[in-house]
């Protein structure tokens, strides 16, 4: 991957400090990630990185960007959590070529449409919370693609038509064809090709169902997905 934004920086300790650390990091990078290869890998990744931009974590540099770039880069698809000013940022303003909505109608968060949404549904008068649908058309650049494989169970509103035609986004949708890709990924891992047990973060009995799903609901002990073993 090309940067060449890293021309314009003008302190050149701060050029020279951020072409080193993008050589160690690809090294890292090369070390730990596997080379993608579009006959033989798919590389997924999931990044949350919400308070990137927040300043909770102290102050940070235009360098910073040139890392997460890299990192990004070495995946196929990433699933990147809420990040709409970061990604426009790494983009240069642009947006993503496409982005993806599958949360669908239970998206959680205490953004202000979320909680209108979370307030309409509960004297009834809506459905579904789309807030991760708006947050996707949004961050998408103009021409680009949205697609929405996250389930909708009714009428949705505050959705910013307005963005979708004047930035002439495409929209697709539908369920995901589990049958039509089942065979291909299942054969990537039964080949050691994908390794899809690095998204367990927990293993309960099945006596303790319950319990995995309150964790759940409620984002408890950085709780992403749970197995539950059978007796």
């Amino acid at each position: 991957m090309f940067y060449y934004g890293i021309r314009s920086i003008e302190d050149p300790v701060a050029r020279v400090r951020t072409v080193e650390g993008l050589k160690r990091l690809r090294g890292a990078l090369d070390q730990q990630v596997p080379r993608k290869n579009a006959s033989s890998t798919l590389l997924l990744a999931s990044w949350n990185i919400r308070e990137f931009d927040s300043g909770k974590y102290g102050w940070r540099s235009k360098e910073s960007y040139y890392y997460i770039a890299e990192i990004l880069s070495r995946f196929d698809l990433v699933a990147v959590q809420e990040v709409r000013d970061a990604l426009a940022d790494l983009t240069a303003g642009r947006g993503p070529d496409s982005c993806i909505d599958a949360v669908g109608m239970e998206a959680h968060g205490l953004s202000p449409d979320n909680l209108l949404d979370m307030a309409k549904m509960t004297v009834k008068l809506t459905t579904d919370r789309p807030h991760v649908l708006r947050e996707a058309i949004l961050a998408c650049r103009k021409g680009g693609t949205v697609s929405v494989p996250g389930v909708y169970g009714g009428f949705v509103d505050k959705i910013p038509f307005g963005a979708i035609v004047n930035k002439g986004l495409t929209l697709r949708s539908g369920q995901t064809h589990v049958m039509r890709y089942l065979p291909t990924l299942l054969d990537h891992i039964e080949q050691g090709r994908v390794d899809p047990t690095f998204l367990i973060t927990h293993r309960l009995d099945l006596e303790e169902a319950p319990k995995g799903y309150r964790m759940f609901k409620k984002d408890q002990d950085e709780v992403h997905k749970v197995v539950l073993r059978p007796q």
